[in-house]
């Protein structure tokens, strides 16, 4: 069967920065999004202006960050500090994923390469359980703070091949467009309209990716985000192993103008 992946992604520019200072980040959080499942289960995902999400963390959205590093660095840390919270919204508990949230946000640092020079690659799950109440909390605002190792040559084996290892390298990709906010369809008939023969499609094999979407910033100080991440893409009948008239998927836009 032929593998499908959509597209929804909308680039920014950066420049670069002094990776060593830190870096004030506030999350513009907006509830929880509901929509229904098989069944009569009902999906639940948090989420914030310009959050991310891989299957590792279920449907807890992720900040994730590029930030720019001299041309010697060749290992980087980071840790965020000034913290402020507030109480996670109702229905938390009912987030696929949850469970692996603990006493403070999870944070993770990457070295990799854009356009030849080394960034860092942060990545923050913006939850934590209190330790006093056993409350969930998400993180509203925070400094990060990077700081990197100088070393004689930075290891370029993950990057000098980046075509072939990217998400884009293998399957059919096509880019749709959304007129508004919400939760989408695509329908059997929408398929064929595109040139696609639904009769040689899996289902479980239709993926959805992108970064977030939206308008170009016109600040040359925003970051650009240099790959492909995995977007929640919940399906009607993603069990059968192929597509009948009556099929229906969904996905979520959460911007007015999105590539898709």
């Amino acid at each position: 069967m032929k593998k499908v992946i959509f597209i929804l992604c909308l680039s920014v520019t950066t420049i670069f920065l002094a990776a060593q200072n830190p870096l004030h980040r506030t999350l513009s959080w907006k509830g929880i999004n509901q929509w229904p499942a098989r069944g009569s289960d009902t999906i639940f995902q948090p989420y914030f202006e310009g959050a991310q999400y891989i299957d590792e963390f279920g449907k807890l959205p992720l900040y994730c960050e590029n930030i720019p590093l001299s041309d010697n660095i060749t290992s980087a840390n980071v840790s965020i500090e000034n913290s402020v919270y507030d109480i996670a919204p109702e229905g938390i508990r009912r987030v696929e994923g949850h469970s692996g949230i603990g006493e403070e946000p999870s944070v993770s640092v990457a070295i990799s390469h854009d356009r030849g020079k080394p960034v860092a690659v942060v990545t923050v799950l913006p939850f934590r359980v209190n330790s006093f109440n056993q409350e969930y909390e998400i993180l509203v605002s925070f400094d990060l703070v990077v700081s990197s190792e100088a070393g004689q040559t930075a290891s370029r084996s993950a990057d000098s091949d980046y075509a072939g290892h990217s998400v884009l390298a293998s399957g059919d990709w096509y880019k749709i467009s959304v007129t508004q906010t919400g939760i989408h369809i695509i329908r059997y008939s929408d398929l064929q309209a595109m040139g696609i023969n639904p009769a040689t499609i899996d289902p479980r094999n239709i993926r959805l990716y992108g970064n977030g979407g939206g308008m170009l910033s016109e600040s040359l100080t925003d970051f650009r985000r240099m790959t492909w991440r995995r977007m929640p893409s919940p399906f009607q009948e993603k069990t059968t192993a192929s597509l009948i008239p009556r099929t229906i998927f969904y996905f979520m836009a959460n911007l007015p103008y999105l590539g898709l």
